[in-house]
């Protein structure tokens, strides 16, 4: 029990470590009574329709505000000790309701704290379509049985194909907030037709995404819900590695924009490596790494923080963006991305590693991402 501006209070609150929309998130709660939590969780300003059944997840600099107010300030585990200790731990829902919409506080919370977007959706979907339009030219020029040279399971053939899926399963998802039924699914065409099933999904897909507003969420392939809002990064990502991989075939390898490229990034940070930071046996990496953009001034830092993977975007004119790490990664953010991506590795030619590279090799075995070197089509 602590004594705060409040008076006398039971709260608890874990590190802020758990990314999601760019921030890093801590988890409020009471190991006296739920009533104590909501009454505590007003004074923040926090409406109860934002509890989570038995916490209530809050944004760093509302954990600092708790602080002040008299909230203990603990690690993850021990608070999850104690609040099932006091038999106010309940269990996790399978799965949220598919169309779920982001709630007012989660809205509120991001427009007032989250820094001005590098890509607003506009200029995201200017450069899907471009993306898509380089791919389409790089797929014409393709041999289409030959096999990619960074993503060897898929043919030319194929991951024209594997694309031009996606582009249609991302629109069904959107425009029905269900996963598309594998039993129900368009026929691919086959030999140089693939070429057209791929283009002709571009224009649809985009115009879905400018008149489907992104407030809801949706399930995933992994299982449970992800934000729609995340859904035109992921095609993001697709389009523009996999057009690298494509044009690995015959050389044709162009760089990904460094806005798309920058996105990517931080969408790997926020979407994928929470799935690590659950894992029940905890991550080894065995020490720092940053990534560094040399035509940039874009910076990323993965760390080990209480054995989970944490990762933030740092300022290049911040104290933790000079503080001492094991390893730096330094490359054009194009280059970043596809080591990030394991299609490149630290070693090759305008990839620089100096430190530790262990501890590089360590990171990049995690499976944030499929290794395409040993991952089979899909």
């Amino acid at each position: 029990m602590r004594v705060g501006s409040l008076g006398a209070v039971t709260i608890l609150v874990d590190r802020a470590i758990w990314p999601w929309r760019g921030r890093k998130w801590a988890h409020l709660v009471s190991d006296e009574s739920y009533d104590e939590l909501h009454a505590f969780a007003a004074r923040l300003d926090i409406p109860r329709r934002a509890f989570q059944g038995d916490h209530y997840d809050i944004p760093e600099e509302y954990r600092l505000r708790a602080i002040d107010l008299g909230a203990e300030a603990i690690d993850g585990r021990h608070l999850v000790a104690r609040l099932r200790a006091a038999g106010l731990r309940k269990p996790r829902p399978s799965q949220s309701p598919a169309d779920a919409p982001a709630s007012a506080f989660e809205r509120s919370v991001m427009n007032a704290l989250a820094p001005a977007p590098a890509l607003d959706l506009a200029a995201l979907l200017a450069l899907i379509d471009e993306e898509a339009r380089r791919f389409t030219a790089v797929a014409r020029r393709t041999p289409l049985a030959e096999r990619s040279k960074t993503y060897p399971a898929f043919s030319g053939e194929e991951l024209i194909a594997h694309m031009g899926r996606n582009l249609r399963d991302s629109q069904f998802t959107l425009t029905t907030r269900q996963l598309p039924d594998p039993n129900a699914l368009v026929p691919v065409p086959e030999g140089p037709a693939v070429i057209e099933f791929f283009e002709s999904a571009i224009d649809p897909v985009l115009e879905a995404y400018r008149t489907t507003p992104l407030d809801f969420f949706v399930a995933s392939y992994g299982g449970g819900q992800q934000p729609a809002f995340a859904l035109p990064n992921s095609l993001a990502i697709e389009v523009a590695v996999h057009r690298w991989d494509l044009g690995t075939i015959t050389g044709d390898v162009q760089p990904i924009d460094a806005r798309l490229a920058a996105l990517c990034f931080d969408t790997v940070l926020v979407g994928f490596l929470p799935r690590l930071a659950a894992m029940p046996m905890g991550v080894y990496i065995g020490g720092s790494v940053l990534f560094a953009a040399t035509d940039t001034a874009d910076r990323w830092l993965f760390d080990v923080v209480d054995d989970k993977l944490v990762a933030q975007r740092v300022d290049a004119d911040r104290d933790d963006a000079r503080a001492p790490v094991d390893a730096i990664v330094s490359a054009t953010l194009s280059d970043l991305l596809l080591v990030l991506f394991k299609r490149k590795g630290p070693g090759a030619t305008g990839v620089a590693v100096t430190g530790d590279g262990d501890v590089v090799d360590r990171l990049l075995l995690l499976g944030y991402v499929p290794d395409p070197r040993t991952t089979s089509a899909h």
